[in-house]
């Protein structure tokens, strides 16, 4: 499947009247059935203060300044919001949705950059909690719901990877993911890694993302993995070299097909440990 993708521009604030952080390399529970969502469920402990091990950076929008810790994004014909109705931990999640004005691409990011891991080969371990809670309504319809990895050079990103959903034909239950990967810097089509596994609308999953990039300029050793719900999706080699850059994480939809408008997911308890 083809996907016209976007250019992932990451925008300080871009649009947004919530503030976003200072530049980061912070050091981050969570019901399994977090439907009901009521303030019964609510842990004694925030997600991010109950991990035994500290996180390279942790987020889990529980706070009114909710994205304190997140430095860069984009807002262009979409909508993020703190969701306070729908959370895999009590009491609140990050909402990212499509909400066209005009012809551009949407884009309703928010991103975190690690300028300690910069230039370097790196293992990164990237998990949140997911929940695509509305998808686009025509067959093959998609939209990139996050880039859990982007090396940012002086220009144009060396490197994207991005989690693309689209919709099923005949089943509008669920959705297919794919892990994309390419480079801005060359004029190469995205390479597609299909997970094995669907999202179900309106459910939570627990997305484990572990990355081995042991090169920048080559491919060898470099790999990535995926697991939903603790099964594996994906355990693929990876092949564009990611290029030399500042390693960042974004959520949030960046790109859809051009008639996409009903997108809509929800994140919550982002730990990423990266070394």
């Amino acid at each position: 499947m083809a996907f016209g993708l976007s250019s992932c521009g990451l925008v300080l604030g871009y649009g947004d009247p919530v503030e976003l952080g200072e530049a980061s390399d912070a050091a981050a529970g969570r019901s399994d059935d977090a439907s009901a969502n009521t303030p019964g469920d609510a842990p004694d402990v925030p997600f991010c203060s109950s991990l035994s091990t500290p996180a390279t950076f942790c987020s889990s929008f529980d706070d009114a300044n909710y994205l304190a810790r997140w430095n860069a994004g984009a807002l262009i014909n979409g909508r993020r919001s703190r969701d306070t109705s729908v959370f895999a931990s009590y009491p609140a999640s990050f909402r990212s949705a499509i909400e066209r004005q005009t012809e551009a691409t949407p884009a309703a990011t928010i991103a975190v950059d690690f300028t300690g891991f910069a230039n370097r080969p790196l293992v990164a371990r990237i998990q949140f909690d997911l929940r695509v809670e509305t998808a686009g309504k025509t067959s093959g319809g998609f939209a990139i719901i996050a880039t859990p990895l982007i090396n940012v050079a002086s220009g144009p990103p060396a490197y994207l990877m991005q989690l693309i959903c689209y919709s099923i034909a005949g089943d509008p239950a669920r959705v297919g993911v794919t892990l994309g990967e390419r480079s801005q810097l060359s004029p190469n089509p995205t390479i597609g890694h299909a997970l094995s596994q669907p999202l179900v609308l309106g459910r939570w999953t627990r997305l484990v993302l572990e990355v081995e990039a042991r090169s920048l300029s080559a491919t060898l050793g470099n790999r990535a993995k995926i697991t939903l719900n603790e099964t594996v999706a994906l355990d693929e080699p990876l092949q564009v070299p990611l290029g030399n850059g500042t390693p960042m994480v974004a959520l949030g939809i960046d790109g859809s097909d051009p008639n996409a408008t009903d997108w809509s997911v929800a994140f919550d308890n982002v730990r990423i440990d990266i070394k």
